[in-house]
């Protein structure tokens, strides 16, 4: 319609007072103006919505000029004092839009031209056709045109709840239809609301991605017995709280048409019907999701394989623990959109300082579902990631990226992997005798010694060479060439179909690592490899090390740990455990004055400065383990059973390699190989573990859904600090390093399993 078309009136969201000689006042709920001069008093009256510009222009030419009444009335309306209305339209609703500085008229036309769907999935209750009604009539309130959902430009979903089986049936209908929906579940203390999802959405949004998250932080829900309204519906709600959810799913749907806001658009909205408080939660998207298929697995061996190039990565000046591709700042961006108890990979942070700049957090976190939750038929507890670090900053992203790592290597069951046995390519894949390390006589004890085992010191069964089991690309930095691991080494609840998958060995932590670019995450990952390479050289040869001392590492956070682990009776210090390999190890222990309560932290770096740090501040996150109650501890025969027991029984009277000896090394005496760049340092280890006669494998985690670049670094030959006893550099390397004359024999060493 041409502007001088239009109905005028004084936006309907003011009053209009006279408070003087020509003056006049417009009050809202937020705003007040005041306006002077006789000719408002003359032309406010024909401004109530009846009358066009000219038609007023008409009426009053004889007593203002027709030029000055167009002025005023295009002042006004600049100012939003005056707007164009529908005459024929809800009052109160025309001021609604005024108040959201928005044009009445225009706003109820677009509005008649927008056309919603309206779904109730549930039978009764707070999702059922009688709800579904009135939150129709609600919106045709608002000024929507209501039709059925096959020609609606975007359906409204009432649901029991988010994974209610019904969902997922609409959810592939609406897909093969190309609409755009958004679910709803209005019952409950908090409604949810979002986001849109299909043709419209702008985000690529998929309910089954969202649904798969969500099933991650609900396990339970995956084992309870099947119902049509989910294994959890809404069942709390009063009539006055669906009336609140349904008027703020009527708001957001006028926000939305109107392009007000974008929130719902990536972001599921939860309204708590009971204090008012609202959040958004991010939405994920799985690029192995079968129902979009973002990115389709390779079919043949030859295209698993993904080259690994190292590329420049200058080391970010001033981020804490030293070479990082990303400054705090940059990583905190990625990783705290990832906590969310709903949709995040970690459902809640926990700050855990010990002391003043004594920095630790914890996280809980679901398990990593497989792309069908249907397939998901076990239910575990969630598990858990902590971090430390000089800084607060340090500590939380610390934690954030465990968390991310050890959601990465957890089976989904849309990874690349080639069946096939070791002996059919054995040129590329190094035996895995090679990397797990059992002796034959574990093998052949293997019965008697898991009896009393824990879960880190079993011995699985032998590998069986001719056996066809899955394998996962990887990629030799050494040789640049393509490698095979066994899939069961590399994923946690591995559950592949293999026809000869055997239980020979289990995934674990060592060698994982993330950062903020591959090249960080490949260092990361081969200092952890060395780091307990040089933990079960020291452990089972209970070898006897220097001290370093503590002066130049850092007086202020060592003034600091001094005075809180006074306050617990408790002293500590560190010790070099760095290897033939000559890349820095250090272990910061800590015991009560009579020598119990032991703790241990570990930290490798090609810095020694920086190892020591790392082996502080880890020990300051195991100190949280010393307040444990055993009988908190819900996985028995795990790692918290096992370090129960030594903290109650172990002193160092029995185990004097803790403590040390000899003169203190000065932290200038440690090594300290410096590099520009990342890269630099992984080609520097590679080529270290290289002249050994060590190969750096890489199995790349990496993924569109992850913030981080993510690894498992495998070195066959360097050793694992649990219960492996195979010959090699257990027994080779103290010999070479001068700690001993001659090898122990397997008899001789320590009998008891490291346990951390």
């Amino acid at each position: 319609m041409a502007e001088d078309q239009k109905y005028l009136a004084i936006a309907p969201h003011f009053t209009l007072h006279t408070i003087g000689n020509h003056t006049y006042l417009l009050l809202s709920e937020t705003q007040s103006f005041r306006l002077n001069g006789e000719r408002y008093g003359i032309l406010f009256p024909y401004l109530d919505g009846r009358l066009r510009e000219q038609e007023i222009i008409a009426r009053l030419g004889d007593r203002i000029p027709p030029a000055d009444i167009s002025e005023m009335i295009a002042h006004m309306r600049k100012r939003g004092y005056v707007v164009a209305i529908d005459p024929w339209a809800d009052h109160a609703r025309s001021a609604y839009w005024s108040a959201n500085v928005l044009q009445p008229d225009e706003c109820e036309s677009f509005a008649q031209s927008v056309k919603l769907g309206v779904v109730g999935l549930g039978r009764d209750g707070a999702a059922g056709s009688v709800q579904a009604s009135e939150l129709a009539a609600m919106l045709m309130a608002q000024g929507f045109s209501i039709t059925d959902f096959k020609n609606a430009n975007l359906t409204i979903v009432l649901t029991e709840d988010y994974l209610q089986p019904a969902l997922s049936d609409f959810a592939r209908m609406a897909a093969k239809s190309e609409m755009a929906w958004v679910p709803f579940k209005p019952g409950g203390l908090n409604a949810w609301f979002g986001p849109v999802i299909g043709a419209d959405s702008g985000a690529g949004n998929c309910y089954f991605c969202l649904a798969r998250r969500l099933a991650e932080h609900r396990q339970g829900d995956t084992v309870a017995p099947a119902s049509p309204e989910g294994a959890r519906p809404a069942r709390a709600f009063t009539k006055a709280s669906l009336a609140v959810a349904f008027g703020r799913a009527a708001l957001e749907t006028v926000r939305l048409s109107f392009g007000l806001c974008d929130d719902l658009r990536t972001k599921l909205q939860v309204w708590s019907l009971s204090d008012g408080v609202n959040e958004q939660h991010g939405v994920p998207l799985f690029a192995d999701c079968p129902e979009h298929a973002l990115q389709s697995t390779p079919q043949t061996p030859d295209q698993m394989h993904r080259p690994i190039t190292l590329s420049r990565i200058k080391n970010q000046d001033g981020a804490d623990g030293g070479w990082r591709a990303l400054t705090p700042e940059q990583a905190l961006a990625r990783l705290e959109p990832i906590v969310s108890p709903l949709t995040g990979i970690v459902g809640h942070l926990h700050k855990a300082d010990l002391a003043e700049g004594l920095h630790v957090y914890s996280a809980s976190q679901g398990r990593r579902m497989s792309i069908d939750p249907r397939q998901n038929r076990s239910l575990g507890r969630p598990g858990g990631a902590a971090g430390k670090g000089l800084s607060d900053s340090q500590a939380k992203i610390s934690c954030l990226a465990e968390a991310v790592e050890r959601y990465s290597a957890q089976w989904s069951g849309s990874e690349p992997r080639h069946q096939a046995s070791w002996r059919e390519i054995r040129e590329h894949a190094p035996h895995p005798a090679s990397f797990l390390d059992y002796a034959a006589q574990q093998y052949q004890n293997r019965e008697s010694l898991n009896r009393n085992a824990t879960t880190m010191a079993r011995i699985p069964e032998p590998f069986d060479e001719t056996a066809v089991i899955d394998w996962t690309p990887a990629w030799s930095l050494r040789d640049h060439a393509p490698r095979w691991v066994p899939t069961r080494f590399c994923y946690y609840e591995y559950r592949g179909n293999a026809p000869g998958d055997h239980d020979f060995c289990m995934a674990d932590s060592n060698g994982c690592a993330t950062g903020g670019s591959i090249e960080e995450a490949i260092l990361q990952g081969v200092l952890e490899l060395v780091e307990r390479d040089a933990i079960s050289i020291w452990w089972y040869n209970r070898l006897v090390p220097r001290r370093v001392s503590l002066d130049g590492l850092d007086d202020a956070f060592i003034a600091n740990m001094q005075a809180h682990y006074q306050s617990l009776g408790r002293t500590f210090w560190v010790i070099d455990l760095t290897t033939d390999l000559g890349i820095p190890v250090m272990i910061a222990a800590s015991a009560k004055q009579d020598g119990s309560r032991i703790l241990l932290g570990f930290g490798s770096h090609l810095d020694g400065r920086i190892a020591a740090l790392r082996a502080l501040t880890e020990l300051n996150q195991i100190l949280m383990h010393d307040d444990i109650e055993p009988s908190t501890i819900q996985t028995k025969g795990g790692i918290e059973d096992a370090m129960m027991e030594w903290l109650a029984t172990a002193n160092l009277a029995d185990h004097p390699y803790i403590a040390g000896t000899g003169a203190e090394k000065s932290v200038d005496d440690l090594p300290s190989a410096g590099f520009d760049t990342i890269d630099q340092a992984v080609r520097f280890c590679v080529d270290r573990m290289a002249e050994e006669g060590l190969d750096t494998i890489v199995v790349d985690y990496s993924r569109p859904d992850l913030p981080l670049s993510c690894v498992r670094v495998v070195v066959p030959g360097l050793r694992h600090f649990w219960n492996r006893r195979a010959p090699g550099r257990l027994f080779d390397a103290p010999v070479k390093m001068g700690a001993l004359d001659h090898p122990h024999s397997y008899d001789d060493l320590h009998p008891l399993a490291f346990f951390l």
